[in-house]
């Protein structure tokens, strides 16, 4: 079946490059994470979509023009009695929006917790008008994929010329940006001018990626692997990750204390691929026989599902 939501008045998607960037669901109830605008003010929401009605907001963006609203985020997982959910900082070159994910009162370059209790509150009671989430980590750039094992957070950053990340979340610590990345500038030119970030994290307070890829691969989405990779691969640190630049589904292989990377495999589709489908707890959705499922970049879905030959050891 198909139903039809009504968005609010406030919804802004800017050409389709804004609009609603991530969907989770609480007790079956749809929420959406959306680009929102009024008279002098473009900031991000979060809303109730059976309600239409807007039950978070973040502050009002600053140097609108230089506004890039494809890094705004918008994952979510569910975390024991929270509701996990990242915020980018959406620009390229305005240094004003960068500084966002290093200012605590911010919400832009933040992941965020939402109480499970306060949500079932603000849906019945009509008194509450807004949802006050936690900033549970800043200095991200542009997180859109979160995954959970074991109870242990991951998530996946775009970097920007390279320094696409991997991070192994933990709450209340800075991941650096816009101050260290081993990505490097867009808007640097000349040889005077030209500057790299700080590439040491670790050096200057902040957290050091679990693994970068440089170059960049577009990394998107992620998730905990399917049993079926699990047991393939013999162990339960195993990520998989969507790339949109190098059109590949990404193995990821941690080591069994899941605090380092072992390595990687790359699987060419020739796609660019955005998002897994998850269940209803931000898991990613798979069929008993290990199927995923993937959306791409040309309004289609991908059933990929992995086949392993048994070779005689003769």
């Amino acid at each position: 079946g198909i139903k039809k939501y009504k968005l609010p008045s406030t919804y802004h998607s800017h050409n389709s490059h804004g609009g609603l960037r991530g969907i989770f669901f609480f007790e079956n109830e749809p929420y959406g994470f959306m680009m929102a605008k009024t008279v002098g003010c473009q900031y991000v929401s979060i809303v109730n979509l059976n309600l239409s009605r807007e039950i978070f907001r973040t502050d009002c963006l600053p140097d609108y023009r230089k506004i890039h609203y494809n890094s705004i985020g918008g994952a979510s997982l569910h975390f024991k009695d929270k509701i996990l959910l990242t915020i980018g900082v959406p620009t390229n070159d305005s240094q004003s929006i960068r500084n966002l994910a290093q200012d605590e009162k911010s919400y832009f370059g933040k992941i965020i917790s939402i109480s499970k209790n306060n949500l079932k509150k603000i849906k019945s009671n009509k008194e509450i008008k807004l949802l006050k989430p936690e900033i549970i980590s800043i200095g991200h750039r542009n997180p859109q994929g979160l995954a959970k094992i074991n109870n242990i957070v991951f998530s996946a950053e775009h970097g920007p010329k390279g320094g696409d990340e991997i991070n192994n979340i933990k709450f209340y610590q800075n991941y650096g940006w816009p101050v260290s990345s081993y990505g490097t500038k867009y808007d640097s030119f000349g040889e005077e001018n030209y500057k790299a970030y700080k590439n040491s994290h670790k050096k200057y307070g902040f957290v050091e990626p679990l693994f970068q890829f440089t170059p960049s691969i577009a990394i998107s989405s992620l998730a905990k692997c399917p049993n079926k990779l699990q047991e393939y691969y013999e162990r339960e640190g195993c990520l998989i990750a969507t790339s949109l630049k190098n059109r590949s589904l990404y193995i990821i292989i941690l080591n069994d204390e899941l605090n380092r990377v072992i390595g990687f495999e790359k699987i060419l589709l020739k796609e660019r691929l955005r998002h897994f489908a998850n269940d209803l707890e931000g898991n990613l959705f798979y069929e008993d026989d290990g199927s995923i499922y993937v959306t791409i970049d040309n309004n289609a879905v991908l059933k990929v599902s992995f086949i392993f030959k048994k070779f005689s050891e003769n």
